[in-house]
């Protein structure tokens, strides 16, 4: 095919996963730039995946796209890792102008329309806390400074939810928020941030120091147990055993721990306990908290990992042995004086009714507003019961193509 066909029918295919508001960026292709487009609004792994795999003539992208790749890496991994970290530099790119667009304009008093933070799926975040109790009874001058420190501090979260890479740039966004107030309640949220954020300096390293050897506990018991068939979710390789560490794994963990840290959650509900590395991180991390996790317990080591963390600590855990779809009816009509959870993370059965009905239950456990997680939402059924719960006002989503790493986040009605 000839060169200026090539790049015409790649570009008409990429132009097929724009949908509105989509972001673009340019690659070469037989010497020829040519626009990408991307739904912000969508996991920008599978984006990458659907990209690489476009044929161009008789090759696919990713086989022009490898050679810029060291001799001996995995060409499909290190192709992945470019397109992906492309888009998150196109997202920071455009989150940087809105959000500094949007800082000035309502600092000056010019009262700009705040609808349009919905070009940019972030910014909806803003529009939130624009009407929320925080401005209640403030004056326009402190509006406009709040609003602008809000914003602020939605990009550092946002920034640091992207990669190793972008880590200066949300010391620098937490930075010029706290000029901005240097007293009173302002300064203080501010200093809440920056505590809160300390971690993403070095995540390894972080893990490590949390929770590395507790892992490593936990999986040992499993191997223990069963040594051909471990499940682990986001920290070990099923099957294997072995502890997951790639740039997208840690990633994963991140933003789940991250978005439970920013909902100040305390009271965790949790469907999928396996082997307890997610109730460990929770409870590790999160002093104070305190995590119910439902599980068929079908493992031989479900149980037993639990007991350990029953034994490390106490009160703050509890595990509800059964089908999901069961248990946690029946949690809600034997606890009625409960409090409610203020986070669900949902990792449990695949399959479409299972996983919306979990979805379903997660939140009516919890109270208006909580965040829930719901892992392996690149499985399409999982995919399709979150798409059935936001369209049925069960869930709004939030931080969607900024943090989806297979993992969808939002918030119970």
């Amino acid at each position: 095919m000839p060169t200026n066909q090539s790049a015409l029918a790649v570009f008409l295919i990429l132009v097929a996963l724009a949908k509105s508001w989509a972001l673009k960026f340019s690659l070469e292709i037989d010497g020829q730039k040519v626009d990408v487009q991307f739904d912000p609004y969508q996991a920008l792994t599978p984006q990458a995946v659907e990209i690489m795999n476009f044929e161009v003539g008789e090759n696919k992208l990713v086989d022009f796209m490898s050679g810029a790749c060291t001799e001996g890496q995995d060409a499909i991994v290190c192709v992945q890792d470019r397109i992906v970290g492309t888009m998150e530099d196109t997202i920071i790119e455009r989150f940087t102008t809105l959000s500094s667009s949007l800082v000035t304009v309502e600092a000056m008093g010019e009262g700009l329309e705040i609808s349009i933070a919905r070009t940019y799926i972030a910014l909806s975040e803003v529009k939130k806390t624009l009407y929320s109790r925080h401005f209640e009874g403030l004056s326009p001058e402190s509006r406009s400074l709040r609003l602008a420190t809000s914003l602020l501090e939605i990009q550092a979260f946002l920034y640091s939810q992207l990669s190793e890479r972008s880590r200066q740039s949300a010391e620098t966004a937490l930075e010029k928020a706290a000029a901005l107030a240097s007293t009173g309640y302002v300064a203080t949220e501010l200093q809440k941030k920056r505590d809160m954020y300390k971690h993403i300096q070095n995540f390894d390293q972080f893990e490590e120091e949390k929770y590395g050897t507790l892992m490593q506990q936990l999986t040992s018991y499993a191997l223990q147990e069963q040594p051909s068939n471990v499940e682990g979710g986001i920290f070990i390789d099923h099957g294997a055993g072995s502890f997951l560490k790639s740039s997208s794994d840690r990633h994963k963990r991140e933003c789940l721990l991250m978005s439970v840290m920013d909902a100040g959650a305390r009271n965790i509900g949790e469907i999928g306990f396996n082997a307890g590395h997610s109730s460990a991180m929770f409870l590790s991390v999160l002093e104070g908290s305190k995590v119910h996790s439902f599980d068929i317990c079908r493992h031989s080591y479900t149980q037993p990992a639990a007991k350990a963390l029953y034994e490390l600590f106490e009160e703050r855990l509890s595990l509800t042995c059964g089908d999901s779809r069961t248990t946690l009816k029946e949690f809600a009509e034997n606890t009625s004086d409960r409090a409610p959870f203020d986070y669900f993370f949902v990792d449990g059965s695949h399959s479409y009714d299972d996983a919306y009905e979990d979805i379903v239950n997660s939140c009516a456990l919890s109270e208006k507003g909580a965040g829930i997680a719901v892992d392996d939402c690149n499985d399409s059924e999982v995919r399709l019961a979150w798409i059935e719960a936001v369209k049925n006002g069960v869930v709004v989503e939030k931080n969607k193509g900024v943090c989806w790493v297979d993992t969808c986040f939002g918030a119970c009605t």
